[in-house]
């Protein structure tokens, strides 16, 4: 199935982005690609009150996208990390931004 054009909406600002959807089938569809910004995808977490899906048949995901402007805008928040299926320690460091 191909993908559709479809509409984003940043976590942060509110501010729509062109995306393409992956095609899915309950209405809403998980975004495949989004331009201008960061599709950010999470299985759960232990701490969280909201979200922390056990083991099941289905697997399920939490997905969000910002634009890369309130990705700009928050850089100093931003955590950059490096070979994380490379190594045993990744790298760590601030997320830079190259005006």
């Amino acid at each position: 199935m191909d993908n559709a054009r479809t509409m984003a909406i940043c976590l942060c600002c509110g501010d729509g982005l062109c995306a393409e959807d992956g095609g899915g089938s309950v209405g809403i569809d998980a975004i495949s690609i989004v331009y201008d910004g960061i599709i950010f995808e999470a299985t759960g977490n232990f701490g969280s009150t909201i979200f922390d899906p056990m083991a099941r048949q289905e697997e399920e995901i939490l997905q969000v996208v910002i634009c890369d402007r309130c990705i700009k805008k928050n850089a100093k928040n931003v955590l950059h990390i490096k070979n994380i299926r490379r190594i045993t320690k990744s790298e760590v460091g601030v997320f830079k931004i190259d005006d």
